[in-house]
């Protein structure tokens, strides 16, 4: 009875220990940083103007590139305010951002 009530033990550790792993190795869920629905549209240009002049490569929004449609400032924005959330350090810009769980990638456009 002793080397059941072990065995079963171990069985239950190793099944644990196993299901910890596989979360640990899955890391933490991914995230993304969108432009917010409620974000005045001359603040989310201002953000593409200043990100796409100086700080990253938006070429994926440029005309008729794989993120260029739907051909929208807020669409651009969410495209451009991502690249700025996963540059080291960064974070969603809380005026115009908001950090979601669901990828928004669509179609050919793939975000990062």
């Amino acid at each position: 009875m002793e080397n059941k009530k072990i065995s079963l033990l171990l069985i239950v550790s190793i099944f644990f220990a196993v299901a910890t792993w596989k979360c640990n190795a899955q890391g933490p869920a991914k995230t993304w940083c969108v432009a917010t629905s409620t974000a005045p549209e001359y603040n989310l240009q201002a953000v593409i103007d200043i990100a796409c002049g100086n700080i990253v490569n938006c070429s994926p929004i440029v005309s008729f590139s794989q993120c260029y449609y739907p051909n929208t400032v807020r669409n651009h924005a969410s495209f451009v305010l991502n690249l700025l959330y996963r540059r080291e350090d960064a974070h969603c810009l809380e005026a115009v951002g908001v950090i979601v769980t669901q990828d928004p990638s669509y179609g050919g456009c793939h975000y990062p």
